[in-house]
């Protein structure tokens, strides 16, 4: 089974050659035991190993021997092997992490290279950076109150992608993309009650978080594998202030509903459109099922959304209508078929997703994605990701007698290469079909580094 899917994913291992294993002091440890034959005392209380040999305890002139003493692990170690990129802070963030206060900052940046196609004749490489700086309070074990959540994040988005004036693909080649921008992108508090059986959020919030999330499609970098693109909810880079709660009968199923400002805009504190009554209210409602199948984790969506706000028909008549909602539905799934005997950790992973709005007044009617991620396909290489996936895009039918636009598809081959707890580099290529619907056959690579500080 293994080998087949090697083949298919070979494509990845050209792009990025092979890389040996960096030092997890964890894998050596497990080497190390399985090696280790295990002692037993006879009742003269000699030491044994479990081959009968004598293991020895005593020399010939009376004095006991010493044992090896274990390697220290070092700081340079310690860092390696640790979560963090900034360490423990001496053992401060240990700390504080047990007092109820995580804190933390995670970076991604983006370097990416037009080859060919797309808007214009150039060839930029493109750089973008996010960093998110959070803190979580945890009210239980700050001695407070049980179940309590206070989450907060501030992201800063600097540099510029090749979507816009390059590349001109509806789907976007980055999930980062978007206008540079510093704000407190999300605060809110969550409480859950019955034995987290129900789970309540208030505040500004990403909803991409919580509804229309597959972790396997997350690992792209492509847009539309992270947020079905004809799904309008309050999402990155534009969260909005909602509320939002999730049922949880058992450990299989969810049932979620949400409730969110229907025009959220970007670089606000989400009270300048909440109130203003223009663009409505969004609904989203969903339901999660998580079954394990022959041993193998699945996790199942379908959802409905609903939009009070007012969407203009798509026509080129002077007599087109202003419809005084819009709707929608998804549904996706993210199935393990295959997991390795020896690490049940790493294993194949495949995608589905569907996306449906009227054609009448959304620019993209259907949307269809497929994909295939292999944790640990390369040998030695066991936290590394390999990813294949087609993102598809159907344009309005009533754009084509308007412009002529059609569909457009994105297809995108990754692998990221896990070097520490804390630090990952991922290159990659997108081949983007007829970007925007009509445009010219574009091909960009690029590598994201993502660090946990």
């Amino acid at each position: 089974m293994r080998e087949v899917i090697i083949q298919v994913f070979l494509l990845v291992a050209i792009i990025i050659g092979t890389v040996g294993d960096p030092v997890f002091a964890d894998d050596v440890t497990v080497q190390q035991d399985k090696n280790t034959k295990p002692a037993v005392e006879n009742e003269s209380g000699i030491k044994l190993e479990s081959n009968g040999k004598i293991i020895p305890v005593q020399d010939l002139k009376g004095t006991v021997s010493k044992e090896e003493p274990k390697e220290k692990e070092t700081p340079f170690k310690g860092w390696i092997n640790g979560d963090n990129a900034t360490g423990d802070w001496n053992g401060l963030r240990t700390k504080l992490e047990e007092k109820g206060i995580t804190l933390g900052a995670e970076y991604i940046n983006d370097n990416f290279l037009k080859m060919n196609g797309g808007l214009n004749n150039k060839h930029p490489l493109k750089y973008q950076g996010l960093i998110n700086t959070y803190l979580e309070l945890d009210t239980e074990k700050m001695g407070l109150w049980k179940g309590g959540k206070v989450f907060t994040n501030f992201a800063n988005l600097h540099g510029n992608g090749l979507t816009d004036n390059y590349v001109g693909d509806l789907q976007v080649i980055s999930n980062i993309d978007a206008k540079p921008y510093g704000q407190l992108y999300e605060y809110w508090y969550q409480q859950s009650i019955l034995n987290d059986k129900l789970k309540i959020k208030i505040g500004k919030q990403d909803a991409n978080l919580d509804f229309c999330s597959l972790e396997s499609a997350g690992e792209y970098v492509n847009s539309s594998f992270g947020l079905i693109p004809n799904l309008p909810i309050p999402a990155y880079p534009s969260p909005g202030l909602g509320i939002s709660a999730i049922i949880s009968p058992n450990k299989y199923v969810d049932l979620k509903y949400g409730f969110f400002d229907g025009g959220s805009q970007i670089s606000t504190n989400g009270f300048k459109t909440a109130f203003d009554g223009k663009d409505g209210t969004v609904h989203l409602a969903e339901i999660n099922l998580k079954p394990e199948i022959k041993g193998h984790q699945g996790n199942y969506i379908a959802g409905y959304w609903f939009h009070t706000g007012d969407a203009d028909e798509i026509t080129d008549s002077e007599n087109a209508r202003t419809f005084k909602h819009n709707q929608g539905f998804y549904t996706g799934f993210d199935q393990r078929i295959f997991n390795e005997k020896e690490d049940k950790e790493q294993g194949l992973n495949i995608i589905g997703q569907f996306g449906w709005a009227p054609s009448d007044r959304n620019e993209i009617a259907r949307y269809y994605g497929a994909g295939l991620r292999y944790t640990g396909l390369i040998p030695k290489r066991s936290k590394d990701i390999t990813g294949i996936g087609t993102a598809i895009a159907d344009v309005s039918n009533r754009y084509k007698s308007i412009d002529g636009r059609t569909q457009e598809t994105a297809f995108e081959v990754f692998h990221k290469i896990q070097l520490t707890n804390w630090l990952a580099l991922q290159p990659g290529m997108q081949y983007i079909f007829n970007p925007g619907g009509n445009g010219r056959n574009a091909f960009a690579f690029g590598v994201r580094s993502i660090i946990s500080f």
